[in-house]
């Protein structure tokens, strides 16, 4: 998988986090999962519908390891738009922590914390947008 750059012209900002960890699914034995709420905006001259991000939960014992990479699907954000999104963060070590802080994703983040190319994919199970496109960020 190559990253997609885009040199400050994507902005991801959390809005809140839920420290108590989520089942994904209702099925799910364990819940695994924290529950973000964050912004994109898009100041690219493109159409987003796929985001790689970045999420570090500081504080933990697990010290900087304490970090994932987490496919976004972000739905048609296009250039000028800010969305609003929930999305769910698998917890692979399950440890206590203070903080967290999301970013995009670089190459070599990737290269830490590389998943399958299927896992790409399902996104849209653990990502959805709430404002479903209606917030426009005019100039």
């Amino acid at each position: 998988m190559e990253i997609k750059e885009y040199n400050g012209q994507l902005k991801v900002n959390l809005v809140s986090f839920d420290i108590e960890l989520k089942k994904l699914n209702e099925e799910d034995f364990l819940p695994r999962y924290n529950r973000l709420v964050l912004t994109i905006e898009n100041n690219s001259k493109e159409t987003v519908d796929d985001l790689l991000i970045t999420v570090t939960r500081s504080g933990s014992k697990i010290g900087a390891d304490n970090f994932d990479t987490v496919p976004i699907k972000t739905y048609d954000l296009k250039p000028g738009q800010k969305g609003k999104y929930e999305v769910m963060v698998f917890d692979p070590f399950n440890e206590k922590f203070d903080d967290i802080q999301v970013r995009l994703s670089t190459p070599d983040d990737w290269d830490k914390r590389r998943k399958a190319e299927n896992w790409l994919s399902n996104a849209g199970q653990s990502s959805k947008r709430l404002d479903k496109g209606l917030f426009k960020i005019f100039g």
